[in-house]
């Protein structure tokens, strides 16, 4: 069985539920909001049976645009059947900083900034592992940054008293 770990930051659901009261949910006249895919790179595993398809979509979230990094996992065989195994988002704006290569016929690694967190995270998926590699690696200021987007979560929700947290500076 597939172990998921799904963390969702408590500032994108007050946004999103901002969002829903104050424009309404998008879907209410039946429609679902249109995405268009601005970016992607495939990578074929060395036995030829799996896809990593990473991409950025673009949907229109009402007043503008949302965009989101996303990386698949697509049988060959079958590439209906594909399965979103990474949703990575954090302090940094090009999609090309999310890389993929396959150190085996069932090891994915994804490369992906310091400064990263995940909406979705698979370890694994149909025998597949799935490793992550921060660039430039820095676990105390990823835990720094990761507790800074915590705090400032809580004060856009209004559940922290005093003026807006302060990123911390990145490292040099």
């Amino acid at each position: 069985m597939d172990e998921e770990i799904r963390s969702r930051s408590v500032g994108s659901m007050v946004g999103a539920a901002i969002a829903l009261v104050a424009f309404g949910a998008p879907w209410h006249e039946g429609r679902a909001s249109p995405c268009e895919r601005s970016w992607s790179a495939k990578i074929t595993s060395p036995d030829r049976k799996w896809t990593a398809d990473l991409h950025e979509d673009v949907c229109d979230a009402g007043l503008g645009a949302a965009a989101q990094e996303l990386v698949d996992l697509v049988p060959r065989a079958d590439p209906a059947r594909r399965t979103t195994v990474l949703i990575p988002t954090g302090q940094w704006t090009n999609p090309a900083q999310v890389e993929a290569r396959w150190l085996g016929p069932k090891t994915l690694e994804v490369s992906v900034p310091n400064r990263t967190r995940f909406e979705v995270r698979r370890a694994h998926h149909n025998g597949i592992e799935i490793r992550i590699r921060y660039r430039d690696d820095n676990p105390v200021d990823r835990a720094k940054w990761l507790d800074w987007v915590k705090r400032h979560a809580e004060w856009v929700a209004g559940n922290a008293s005093g003026t807006e947290p302060k990123p911390p500076t990145a490292p040099r």
